[in-house]
């Protein structure tokens, strides 16, 4: 009987398997899966064991089995703004709900694993990666077959407010953007699979599973997953040029371009951004008045209603469209500073730490780090790191984790 209940708690208490599963019940709720109730009573499952799992973590934190690594105290600090303004500035049920979401995925859904040796952690970023690759193999598949011979599924639903509404789905995806993201991203994990897979068959799976991608991505209509090619296209040619100069150039026009976007007349940004500028428009209004501090979950949309200067298209289901603009207006200036410094610090230590490996190793981190640029680079047009947890959000957490876990066990 002990032994059935330490195999048990082994199982529980290594938070590979959440993510795992977790990772599985998010992607059917952005697919035609997202109805069968299978899921949400996985995903109940899903936030105990998460509850669970944090308990955990606290524990082996206290007895020092855990190492505090810079990059979790930049997290702990945005939680602890986030409490300090969510008790004293706009204290609602649903703000405190959505700050217990944010300590389970910075706390749980990521997690820099350095008691784990090296093999194991590769072993589970394969296990992940596989489970990705083969998923949206599937999905992706189907779902550009169906746009080719010009077939959309539709599904009436009831909405969170109640009313009933028509879903219209882009292949077997919920829109186009979520098709678009997921097929970017899949491309991504399976050239990093295909850099390491030694199997023949498998690599010849891979290299079509990577052209499907590629087609779906094209014809999804998710402008989004373009960011993450040029993502990609961007890290691996800041790594392997030589010449400094040319780096710091590399850095500095992205920068500039954004001020000279914005400088373009309306209806051009219009085409680009869809209709996010007027979101945008309105969250600048919220956050001038609220900088330091934020508004809060639970009054962010009905304010950016209140300041709409044109009809907001997506607001209620997709945010501000900016998760950098929106952590801003829920929870102020200092818990956007926090979340950049992570994602910053993250990145500058896997290029360190890249520039001196060479052959594979240098190739096969390469397009991680060229992962976690990109979903950051995606969150300038979507809100999915934080305040939510979905396959964009999970993906990003577990392989920050990992990649920071690898590259420590790398001394």
């Amino acid at each position: 009987m002990k032994g059935y209940l330490i195999k048990f708690y082994n199982l529980i208490s290594n938070s590979f398997y959440l993510k795992l599963l977790y990772l599985f019940v998010s992607l059917s709720f952005v697919t035609i899966l997202f109805d069968f109730s299978i899921f949400k009573i996985l995903n109940k499952i899903c936030m105990v064991w998460a509850l669970i799992l944090f308990l955990i973590s606290l524990i082996e934190i206290i007895t020092k089995k855990r190492r505090i690594f810079i990059f979790n105290i930049f997290l702990y600090i945005f939680l602890a703004i986030t409490l300090f303004f969510t008790v004293y500035k706009y204290p609602t049920n649903e703000n405190y709900k959505v700050w217990i979401l944010n300590v389970l995925i910075l706390m749980v859904l990521f997690s820099i694993d350095n008691f784990k040796h090296e093999k194991i952690l590769l072993k589970e970023l394969d296990w992940y990666s596989y489970f990705y690759a083969i998923f949206t193999s599937i999905t992706s598949s189907i779902s550009l077959l169906l746009i080719i011979v010009g077939y959309q599924i539709q599904k009436t639903i009831i909405n969170a407010d109640g009313v009933e509404e028509l879903l219209v789905f882009t292949g077997l995806f919920k829109n186009e953007n979520a098709l678009g993201i997921a097929s970017a991203i899949s491309l991504i994990i399976t050239l990093y699979l295909v850099f390491k897979c030694k199997s023949i068959r498998i690599k010849l799976f891979l290299i079509f599973n990577s052209i499907i991608q590629l087609i779906t991505l094209f014809l999804s209509g998710g402008r989004s997953g373009y960011l993450v090619l040029l993502s990609i296209i961007f890290t691996f040619v800041f790594i392997y040029i030589k010449n400094n100069f040319l780096k710091g150039l590399m850095l500095i026009i992205p920068i500039i371009s954004i001020f000279f976007i914005f400088k373009l007349d309306a209806k051009t940004l219009h085409y680009i951004f869809t209709g996010r500028e007027y979101i945008w428009i309105a969250a600048i209004r919220i956050i001038k008045f609220a900088f330091f501090s934020g508004i809060g979950t639970s009054n962010t949309i009905p304010t950016l209603i209140q300041n709409q200067p044109a009809d907001l298209i997506g607001v209620t289901k997709g945010g501000i469209h900016n998760i950098y603009m929106e952590i801003t207006t829920v929870n102020g200036f200092l818990a956007t500073l926090m979340i950049l410094l992570f994602i910053l610090s993250c990145l500058i230590y896997g290029v360190y730490k890249i520039s001196k490996f060479s052959g594979s190793d240098k190739l096969s981190y390469t397009i991680l780090l060229g992962l976690l640029l990109s979903i950051p680079v995606v969150n300038l047009m979507e809100s999915n790191l934080v305040y939510i947890i979905s396959f964009i959000s999970l993906i990003y957490w577990f392989y920050a984790g990992h990649f920071i876990s690898l590259l420590y066990n790398k001394k």
